[in-house]
Order: C-alpha cells, then structure tokens, then sequence
C-alpha cells in the first residue's frame, strides 16, 4: 500500500508528488470511481486511479491554461521569437 500521491508516480501517470498532490486536491483524480482530494488516502495495485482532464508541467501552466479559458485565448500555432544572447561562449535563449 502507498499513498496516492507516490502510486501516481510510481505509476508513471505524473512527474512528481508535488505534481500529484495537485491534481488531487483540484479534484480530478478518481479512485474506483471515487473523487480524491486528499493525496495520503492509501491505495494498492488492485485500486484503479484515473486522472481526469489535462495535464500540464507545472501548477503555473495549469493556472495560465485556466486564465486562457476564461477570457476565450487561444495560443494554438502561435509563434515565440527568441532573441540570441551569448554568455561567455554559450548560446543562451532568452
């Protein structure tokens, strides 16, 4: 038996803990069906989790992507122009 936030690493299904702990406590993980909001419910191989919605690297990405829906943004094939900065002998983007 682990604690959700480790079996969901431990499954692959996120990056981190810290990442886990996040999706739970928003509410978009099940177990068995079940909505999860708190990450040190102890779960087995036998449990199934499943994690609803998107996924994104970092809790800022998720809280842009919110802001993005709310006021109707779409980045979608939306270009970034870097600018070449060289830091002793490095290519640095910026």
């Amino acid at each position: 038996m682990n604690r959700l936030d480790k079996e969901m690493t431990i499954r692959k299904m996120v990056q981190s803990r810290s990442q886990a702990e996040n999706y739970i406590k928003l509410g978009v993980v099940t177990v068995d069906g079940k909505i999860i909001k708190k990450p040190s419910l102890s779960v087995g191989a036998e449990n199934k989790i499943v994690l609803a919605g998107d996924q994104y690297v970092s809790r800022a990405a998720l809280k842009l992507a919110s802001i993005a829906k709310q006021f109707n943004l779409d980045f979608r094939d939306k270009l970034i122009p870097l600018k070449k900065i060289y830091f002793e002998g490095d290519l640095t983007l910026f």
